[in-house]
């Protein structure tokens, strides 16, 4: 009966720890995706760089949006303050409520530095962006907050 109860108890550690692991499938995605911004050349214009919080109130890292004149999008990219957080996902997405016509990209990846793909819009086009990351600190998720750029 003891052997039982110690197989009983490691099972129950095993599902506690998958449920703590976030998950992640390193895909990016969206509708009217440009493609790969590492093809945008000159140009850019960079936005300020948004904190991602933790819970206990830490920076754990940043998110930015990226525009380019030559590709005519704009594109989020994402990193981490000192390496420790390495499950992050990122959304670029017009600034209009949900569709089937919103144009937005969305990354997901493990590492420590990202990017979204670059989604078509004009100069002045509202756009709207925003990161989360997994702080293994407070085991919980981390998050920009949405935030907007014309």
């Amino acid at each position: 009966m003891r052997s039982l109860a110690k197989y009983v108890a490691a099972a129950v550690g095993v599902l506690t720890l998958a449920i703590n692991v976030p998950a992640a499938n390193a895909t990016d995605g969206g509708n009217g995706i440009g493609g790969n911004p590492v093809n945008c050349t000159g140009n850019w214009t960079v936005g300020a760089a948004v904190p991602v919080k933790a819970s206990d109130g830490r920076t754990i890292g940043y998110s930015q949006m990226w525009w380019s004149n030559s590709c005519q999008g704009n594109w989020t990219r994402a990193w981490t303050v000192n390496g420790q957080a390495t499950t992050m996902e990122s959304t670029i997405a017009q600034g209009i409520p949900p569709g089937p016509n919103r144009r937005f990209a969305i990354a997901n990846d493990y590492t420590n530095v990202h990017f979204t793909l670059y989604v078509h819009a004009s100069p002045s086009e509202k756009m709207c962006g925003s990161t989360q990351m997994w702080d293994p600190v407070t085991t919980n998720w981390a998050f920009t907050g949405v935030y907007c750029r014309t």
